[in-house]
């Protein structure tokens, strides 16, 4: 079978070819529901929208830890992020990237934490492997905002987070006093 089966390369040589994506082309690919985006060596200038269901964006070649038995994370990132991520949609995966963003008020009305949901329809979300830096200097960055999620899981792990000035660093379920 396989030989009666075989893929003829020499009429399709390009079935294996890495493709170059623009920084838009990867950004929409998060929206649709499956997306596997894998990427090494890059940077990427631009808010995340990950509305898509199980969806998973990952940067390859990662190494180090941010615990262990030194004071100091050793997390190394070969793909940067330079925006703040939007989840919308369920069983989100994020994997091994260094984000940066400024974490600021405009107008002191809107509020722009590094992650916050929208729509209330997420209900699990990992994060594994990244680095969280605010770039900004306003006095209430904030790292994720749980307002607009959908509860259910959400799992932080070996990540490092740092520069957030707010006193409330991580509010994983509310957007008030009232806790949902």
């Amino acid at each position: 079978l396989v030989l009666s089966h075989a893929h003829d390369y020499t009429r399709a040589d390009s079935l294996f070819q890495e493709q170059t994506k623009t920084d838009a082309e990867i950004i929409a690919l998060l929206t649709n529901d499956d997306a596997e985006v894998y990427m090494r060596g890059r940077t990427i200038t631009g808010d995340i929208l990950l509305s898509g269901n199980n969806v998973k964006l990952a940067g390859l070649g990662q190494t180090g830890t941010a615990t262990g038995s030194t004071a100091a994370s050793t997390l190394a990132h070969t793909v940067t992020v330079n925006g703040r991520i939007l989840v919308s949609g369920t069983n989100v995966v994020i994997d091994g990237i260094h984000f940066k963003f400024a974490c600021e008020w405009t107008d002191d009305a809107d509020e722009f934490p590094m992650i916050s949901f929208l729509g209330g329809t997420n209900t699990k979300l990992t994060i594994k492997n990244c680095t969280f830096e605010n770039t900004g200097s306003h006095a209430d960055g904030r790292f994720l905002c749980g307002e607009n999620s959908g509860g259910g899981t959400q799992t932080i792990e070996n990540c490092e987070i740092k520069n957030f000035t707010s006193w409330m660093l991580l509010d994983a379920t509310t957007g008030s006093a009232t806790a949902t």
